[in-house]
């Protein structure tokens, strides 16, 4: 029986969890990603007959590319070999839950620089999963979607009965492809285009997409595109699009969008040829969506690896490629460090005692020590001193209760011993 490798699927993204069905004599797994080998270490086993489920993590962002996994027995020798295509792996925190969102002053001020630092009209939206920080500056402005909508089109699909396969998502996902995704827009609506369109509509404005709408299908070379959006809303799609990953809930999930298909919309959106406006870094890797407009550059992307994985979102109110990329870089650079800061712990209370308060320079008397009652100038109590004594007394009729009780029993024992000398001592 060949090897099985039922996580992650063909075609999924990946929080580094592989899980593989092998020969019982399986012991070491050794994994790849396009080629290229990953650390890996074997977190669990199960033994079922002659087969051994092997659950294995992975720390690192890779893909997409195809999953390669070797099994070997305990002599080194190859047992088995499986494969699965098109894997992109995020790291292992990449699906935990989110922080609690909390905006970051620090990050927005460099948000805002960064804003200030060109001249169009600029919308940034970015938070961080592991912290909760977030950071916005201008993030509800309207601006042109055009492309930047489709992971939205794609999402209602995916709720549909019958939702598009990983091909049809990577190709609606392709930059100059107009065509898949008008077809799988007529399927939202059960064949009726306009009816797909207003339900994807009506799917933005329940995910809380307030400033995005479609104007009906997508079109190429024929005027300008009256589909919006803002920075806030494409962040907000993406939450979506991870929590819906993450274990089928969120607010897509409750429309029908399962784990397994959300992450495949991530894998296809990790498929992009074009290079993002926020560069992810070394040892990171970054998906998404985006659109660049004749007037207009917009961009949804989630960066994985390296820390905590961070969502950035933004509008461009110029179709000119340097303003844009300014933009982008200066988020990778100020605005997401700030964020992927670690939330400090709260302190802990000392609970030895601080130094005993200082006396006034006048000579006068000490001030009371801290936490002592109102109206107590830090002398003797004299009720300490009853509470004590109260203590001794009771401590010192308990003991002489206990020693006649000792003696009444001795007294007993010597009566019985009297009358029956051959009796057993009670004990």
């Amino acid at each position: 029986m060949p090897l099985d490798l039922p996580t992650p699927r063909a075609f999924e993204a990946s929080d580094g969890r592989v899980v593989l069905v092998a020969p019982a004599a399986a012991r070491g797994v050794e994994l790849s990603v396009g080629g290229r080998p990953v650390a890996s270490r074997v977190t669990g086993r199960v033994t079922a007959g002659a087969r051994v489920r092997i659950t294995v993590r992975v720390a690192a962002v890779a893909g997409p590319g195809t999953l390669r996994a070797t099994v070997r027995d305990a002599r080194g020798r190859v047992r088995d070999r499986g494969s699965a295509a098109g894997v992109v792996l995020l790291g292992p925190r990449v699906f935990a839950r989110p922080a609690t969102p909390r905006a970051d002053a620090a990050a927005t001020a460099r948000a805002e620089a960064a804003r200030d630092a060109v001249a169009p009209a600029v919308g940034i939206s970015a938070v961080c999963i592991g912290t909760g920080r977030r950071a916005e500056s201008g993030a509800a402005r309207p601006a042109r979607a055009g492309r930047a909508l489709v992971p939205a089109v794609l999402a209602a699909a995916l709720a549909q009965p019958d939702p598009p396969g990983a091909d049809d998502l990577r190709a609606a996902l392709t930059e100059d492809d107009t065509e898949a995704v008008n077809r799988i827009l007529t399927g939202v609506g059960g064949g009726d285009q306009a009816e797909g369109v207003a339900r994807v509509n009506a799917l933005m404005q329940g995910l809380g997409m307030r400033a995005s709408r479609l104007d009906g299908p997508y079109r190429s070379g024929a005027g300008p595109s009256g589909k919006t959006t803002s920075a806030r809303d494409l962040r907000v799609l993406m939450e979506a699009l991870l929590a819906a990953a993450r274990d089928g809930g969120g607010p897509l999930g409750r429309v029908g969008v399962q784990a397994g298909e959300a992450r495949r919309l991530l894998a296809a959106m990790a498929s992009r040829d074009e290079a993002t406006l926020v560069p992810p870094g070394p040892r990171r890797l970054s998906l998404g969506a985006g659109a660049r407009l004749s007037d207009a550059r917009s961009e949804v992307v989630l960066i994985a690896g390296g820390g905590a994985p961070c969502i950035a979102a933004l509008t461009v109110a110029s179709g000119a490629d340097t303003p844009a990329r300014t933009v982008g870089a200066r988020v990778a650079a100020e605005v997401l460090p700030a964020l992927r800061r670690p939330v400090a712990a709260p302190h802990a209370v000392d609970p030895s005692p601080g130094p005993a308060p200082a006396a006034p320079p006048d000579g006068g008397a000490a001030p009371p020590a801290a936490g002592a009652a109102e109206g107590d100038g830090g002398g003797d109590d004299p009720w300490g001193w009853v509470g004590l004594g109260l203590g001794g007394v009771v401590l010192a009729a308990a003991g002489a209760i206990r020693a006649a009780q000792l003696r009444a029993r001795r007294r007993r024992r010597a009566r019985r011993t009297r009358r029956d000398p051959t009796a057993p001592h009670p004990r």
